[in-house]
């Protein structure tokens, strides 16, 4: 048991580094294939185009980076995008998102609700930067004896445990902006 984020009226489970893990990686896949699915179709020959050069995809990378830089710009922005995108639209249609749902975990704020939209956009903001600072903003959970990120800090949210509902609490209300 962990500290509560709801004043410790009723003990919470943070969920464990190796959950929150297994969720992130699964969001990264769900992430990747909607971003590759995008560059591929931005492609003026589509995937005709894409199965053509080397088979090598070290090869299609290099050749990416040096023959198209303006593609690889194009790919990096909608990545980003995406990576803002997708934990709002994922709030939005199924209360978090899909690796937290598999994993049976969940965000929740101070009063043990879920984040409002505001609150998780600006989490989704804190994660990539958290990530471009080589994975720090994830490794602070390592560190951290209540196992929150550092965008979980920052944001003033803390990932639970599911208490065997389809959410981990009740979703607050959709108007709700919550910073």
């Amino acid at each position: 048991m962990s500290a509560n984020p709801t004043a410790g009226e009723i003990p919470v489970e943070t969920a464990g580094s190796v959950r929150r893990a297994v969720a992130f990686c699964l969001d990264a896949l769900v992430l990747l294939t909607v971003v590759a699915g995008a560059a591929i179709g931005m492609r003026p020959g589509g995937v005709a185009e894409a199965a053509e050069g080397p088979q090598n995809p070290i090869d299609r990378v290099v050749d990416v980076i040096v023959q198209r830089p303006a593609e690889l710009l194009e790919v990096g922005l909608l990545l980003l995008a995406a990576m803002l995108v997708l934990p709002v639209a994922s709030r939005l249609v199924i209360g978090r998102s899909p690796g937290a749902r598999v994993m049976g975990i969940g965000p929740v704020d101070r009063r043990g609700q879920r984040p409002g939209y505001g609150r998780t956009l600006l989490r989704a903001v804190a994660r990539v930067a958290g990530g471009v600072l080589l994975g720090f903003g994830w490794l602070w959970a390592l560190m951290d004896p209540e196992r929150r990120t550092l965008h979980d800090r920052l944001t003033g949210v803390w990932v639970i445990r599911s208490r065997g509902s389809d959410t981990p609490t009740e979703p607050a209300r959709s108007d709700q902006l919550d910073l």
